[in-house]
């Protein structure tokens, strides 16, 4: 169950900060894949925040998480401007061959 608790609360996590924190009025969630990338945004148009100064412990799970999986995590944020969090796994993974269905 590792890899998708891993992706579970990867995607849960960057939701939760959009909506308890960016005091936004609309978050939006997109779920992207094509022949090589698997690929999960989540935006928001809420308050930003300085993206050097966003380093604590959600930030940090975030990106560990998504190294234990073999991916990329992108943080986009200025204040005033909101937030993009987009999650990108290769589907030549380990995690997606060690087959999804048989956890």
């Amino acid at each position: 169950m590792g890899p998708r608790r891993d992706l579970y609360f990867l995607f849960t996590e960057a939701l939760h900060n959009a909506v308890r924190h960016a005091e936004a009025e609309q978050i939006t969630v997109a779920v992207a894949c094509d022949a090589n990338t698997f690929t999960v945004t989540v935006e928001d148009d809420g308050r930003g925040f300085e993206a050097a100064s966003g380093n604590g412990r959600g930030m940090t799970t975030m990106h560990r998480r998504a190294d234990a999986l073999g991916g990329t995590l992108a943080v986009d944020s200025s204040p005033g401007r909101g937030t993009r969090v987009t999650f990108r796994l290769p589907l030549a993974s380990r995690v997606l061959r060690r087959g999804a269905g048989t956890e």
